[in-house]
Order: C-alpha cells, then sequence, then structure tokens
C-alpha cells in the first residue's frame, strides 16, 4: 500500500503539478534540436521507464501494456528487463540544491494560489 501511495503521490504533486508543467512549455516552445527541449525529452524517457518498471509488481497488466508501446524497449517483456540501475550521477546529497528547490516550490505555490 505504501509503495503505491507513494508512486501515487510521487506522479501527481511531483510530476503532473510540477515538473511536466514546467515542462510542457519547453516542449511546445523549444525547436525541435533544441537543447532545452531535448533534455526534456531524456528526463521524460527516464520518468517512463523507471516508473513502469516501477508499477511493474503491483499493476503488471499495465506495466506491460506500456512496456509494449514504448519504442526503445530492450526486453520483450517488462518483467525480463530487471529492476530500475539508477546512473550514479543521479543520486546527489546537496542540502543547498535542495533548499533552492523547495524555495522555488513554495514561491511557485504562492504563485499559482494568486493565479
Amino acid at each position: 500500500v505504501r509503495l503505491y501511495q507513494g508512486l501515487m503521490r510521487f506522479a501527481t504533486v511531483d510530476l503532473s503539478n510540477f515538473y511536466l508543467d514546467i515542462a510542457k512549455d519547453r516542449l511546445y516552445i523549444s525547436g525541435t534540436d533544441d537543447y532545452r527541449r531535448r533534455s526534456c525529452q531524456k528526463v521524460l524517457y527516464h520518468l517512463l521507464e523507471i516508473l513502469t518498471r516501477s508499477i511493474a509488481p503491483i499493476l503488471p497488466h499495465t506495466a506491460e501494456d506500456l512496456w509494449r508501446n514504448v519504442p526503445w524497449k530492450t526486453s520483450s517483456s517488462v518483467f525480463e528487463a530487471g529492476w530500475i540501475q539508477p546512473e550514479p550521477s543521479w543520486s546527489h546529497e546537496d542540502p543547498e540544491t535542495d533548499a533552492a528547490m523547495e524555495l522555488f516550490r513554495r514561491v511557485r505555490m504562492d504563485v499559482n494560489k494568486c493565479l
């Protein structure tokens, strides 16, 4: 239950309400080969792959359906692909960056309230 709740909270709060809201502007406005657009697409690629593998144990049919429809699949089944192997550069312990992101989230929340 906690895994499902954590994934749902991540998908609705962090992704949908925060990252995807910002990312859609980059995807719509930036040129096809623009660095901002390509980096955003790379993040979305990793998010889809990781979320698909993460939901596989609790939503196997949904995960398999997603896996069968992604163009980059490395195996015929999400279960054959194995568990998530994050890149070493993804893990960071940077309190300064975390504090800046928390401030950014609070400011964004206040601005959205005004809108």
